[in-house]
């Protein structure tokens, strides 16, 4: 009784707790594993910072006349940025909202991300109702604020060095720095891609089987 239990906690419970394991490394959002880059403007030589308090603007010129959109279904893809910006979440108290408008043309789009969301330098944040197809070959561009009134030290963000043809303007006046940033389209899994996922799992399963299974398996004889 006690090995067909073994079993029954191998060939059941292992799939189940990986499935768990992957939900929970992911928190359920698979938002930032199928990314197809754009373009790349990221000066990975970060040489100013500058906080994002309330009443802070920065205006960011984003390059878009050679954009990377011949994959299927990028074009209908919402556009994300993945941008330099830090929280010491050891040291700061303050919790608010960074919000990001992207303006093309004349129309515009808004994003946001929060205090407590921000996990890596590099950040994911796309762009809600945006599609890479109305921002290609148009003069566009990226403002970053704070949505609550009031507060200090929201975020900080990691500037490069300006080529003089995408630097930011900070606060409504020409900066020396650029914004650290990725451009790239987020089209969801294809396919493929939770084909190669299955795959994956089910090598990982198969492994782990092989190497348990023994364990569990009456004896001979």
């Amino acid at each position: 009784m006690k090995r067909r239990l073994l079993q029954f906690a191998l060939y059941l419970g292992l799939p189940l707790g990986l499935t768990v394991a992957l939900y929970a490394a992911t928190k359920g959002n698979f938002e930032s594993h199928f990314q197809n880059s754009l373009a790349d403007q990221t000066a990975m030589a970060s040489i100013h910072t500058v906080m994002l308090d309330s009443g802070f603007t920065l205006r960011q010129p984003i390059d878009t006349t050679a954009l990377n959109i011949q994959r299927d279904g990028i074009r209908d893809a919402p556009v994300c940025f993945w941008i330099r910006i830090e929280y010491d979440r050891k040291h700061w108290k303050t919790r608010g909202t960074v919000l990001l408008t992207l303006v093309s043309g004349d129309r515009s789009w808004q994003g946001q991300i929060r205090s407590e969301q921000i996990t890596t330098y590099f950040q994911p944040v796309c762009i809600a109702g945006s599609r890479t197809q109305d921002i290609e070959d148009r003069p566009t561009h990226l403002d970053i604020t704070v949505a609550e009134p009031g507060l200090k030290g929201v975020a900080m963000l990691a500037l490069g060095p300006g080529n003089g043809q995408n630097n930011a303007i900070i606060n409504g006046q020409p900066s020396d720095h650029t914004l650290n940033y990725r451009l790239t389209a987020n089209p969801g899994p294809r396919r493929g891609d939770i084909v190669q996922l299955a795959l994956i799992f089910a090598l990982a399963c198969a492994l782990l089987f092989t190497v348990l299974g023994p364990l569990v398996r009456p004896p001979r004889g």
